[in-house]
């Protein structure tokens, strides 16, 4: 009854490896991430898990989140990622859609499940704190530091605990559907992307060939996901304290030796700027970075090569929810090719690609995710949104966006989820989102525009902010701004066209 796919391997074979290392500097090992996961496994299994049932984990960084996810893969489940802090209503929607059986959910989050009064009187100052509230028939399961008040809900530590341990696992790499993440669409329909076991295998497989493996490597970085990454290439992860300053952040790359760096370009700029104004370079032990997201502008490529040494090879990966490795090339061939575009590289050995008649990149590959959620299928070949050419060279070159996007740090901002949220804002007649590159800050701002006769900047900004309209964290507005919107067409539809023309022109 117990299987284990190729994801498993490297803490089969690799026991005595350091997997993960936590704030205290202690060690974990992949054999006891394996023996915990085989124990948490079992454990669900005896209380009714079975294949195929669909998991929300919406819970802190850390190790835990390994002991669940390699449980996950044993028992063959589908399992759902949601960030908690993306809004109430969109949160509720991705819940409802999943009908999941069971969660793994942050304790704290938990606490307000059981304290009513308490939850009443914290939504009255803020509506926007996270609310886990209980589909029917789910099995929720709490994961963090222990809460004196919760008393309703099954902990995850009593689960890794009270198990045979005499356990056996089967190798089964048949075909499955096992990770959704959610990355568009609307309230109404919201667009989670299914990888398999195979697209999620093959894609990690590569990114550990891009990255390589030296003597001490250390990954540091902001995301648990990337500890399954780390496992696959052999090299120990240590999770970054949040919410840290440029500063203190420097200051734990230099300190922890972190030799390996994933990043927006967004992220990086401050650790640049920094460097630039002390005139120092970035910690030593850095030997390789990779900045995700595009477009990654040659003027900031510049100010980091300048900042890093001549042994850190620095590289811009271009992909997306839906395809995680589609093309790679390295800063110093990006800032010489001859071109104002943005080059993304050759595409990938396992990609193809090619373009629309409309212009538009079209991707496919063994990487290729399943399909969405609410679909049975997907195209052969996935369209990206974006616009671009192939040159002469075969270089796959962007040109602009075909879909209504914006993207901030590394994350997909969809303006259609969130004005649909904000026109239900008492006194919203309308409302557009819109991004537009700062050269500055290396990344797009977000301004939204609302038509409204008798709303003030500050009411609509508390309302998306705390209100039961709230919205995710990472698509909040740097600007707000209350005027008409132009529009065009004989459906008198905004024209988000002319809406960044009169922005741009202040």
């Amino acid at each position: 009854m117990y299987h284990y796919h190729a994801l498993l391997d490297p803490l089969i074979r690799r026991p005595d490896t350091t997997v993960f290392i936590r704030a205290d500097g202690s060690e974990v090992k992949g054999g006891e991430v394996l023996l915990k996961s085989k124990i948490l496994a079992s454990n669900l299994y005896q209380q009714g898990f079975r294949e195929n049932d669909v998991v929300v984990l919406t819970l802190p960084a850390g190790e835990f989140f390994l002991y669940i996810m390699y449980a996950m893969v044993i028992l063959r489940a589908r399992v759902a990622l949601i960030d908690p802090e993306m809004g109430r209503i969109n949160f509720a929607a991705k819940l409802t859609q999943l009908q999941p059986k069971w969660a793994f959910v942050d304790s704290r989050i938990l606490m307000l499940n059981e304290h009513p009064i308490l939850r009443a009187i914290i939504f009255r100052f803020n509506k926007s704190i996270p609310y886990f509230q209980t589909p029917t028939g789910c099995h929720v399961i709490s994961v963090g530091n222990f809460m004196p008040t919760i008393r309703r809900h099954q902990t995850l530590k009593s689960l890794l605990h009270h198990a045979e341990s005499d356990i056996t696992l089967t190798r089964n790499d048949q075909p499955h559907d096992f990770l959704i993440v959610y990355t568009s669409g609307t309230i109404q329909e919201p667009k989670g992307v299914v990888h398999s076991f195979d697209s999620l295998t093959r894609s990690i497989g590569h990114l550990v060939e891009i990255i390589g493996r030296e003597k001490d490597d250390l990954i540091g970085t902001d995301l648990p996901q990337y500890m399954m990454l780390g496992i696959s290439a052999g090299i120990p992860v240590i999770l970054a304290p949040s919410r840290m300053s440029t500063i203190k952040r420097l200051r734990w790359i230099e300190e922890k030796k972190i030799s390996i760096l994933f990043s927006p370009p967004s992220e990086m700029l401050s650790i640049v700027v920094k460097c630039e104004s002390d005139q120092k370079q970035i910690p030593g032990a850095v030997r390789r970075i990779l900045l995700g997201s595009a477009p990654v502008h040659k003027s900031f490529l510049k100010r980091l090569q300048a900042v890093a040494s001549e042994k850190v090879h620095i590289s811009s990966l271009y992909g997306m929810t839906e395809l995680l490795i589609g093309a790679l090339i390295d800063s110093s061939t990006k800032i010489n090719y001859p071109t104002d575009d943005d080059v993304l590289g050759i595409p990938w050995k396992d990609v193809q690609c090619k373009i629309g008649e409309d212009g538009e990149i079209l991707l496919s590959s063994p990487q290729l995710y399943s399909r969405y959620f609410h679909k049975k299928t997907r195209a052969e070949f996935h369209p990206t949104g974006d616009t671009g050419y192939i040159d002469e060279n075969g270089y796959l070159i962007l040109t602009g966006r075909k879909k209504d996007m914006i993207i901030r740090k590394n994350f997909n901002v969809y303006p259609g989820i969130y004005e649909a949220i904000i026109r239900n804002i008492d006194g919203v007649d309308d409302c557009a989102i819109v991004g537009l590159w700062n050269e500055n800050k290396e990344d797009e701002e977000i301004y939204l525009v609302v038509e409204s006769k008798g709303l003030t900047v500050d009411k609509i900004k508390q309302s998306i902010l705390n209100g039961a309209n709230a919205i995710d964290r990472q698509a909040m507005p740097d600007y707000i701004i209350i005027q008409n919107l132009p529009r065009s067409g004989r459906q008198n539809k905004v024209d988000k066209k002319a809406l960044r023309r009169v922005l741009q022109l202040g």
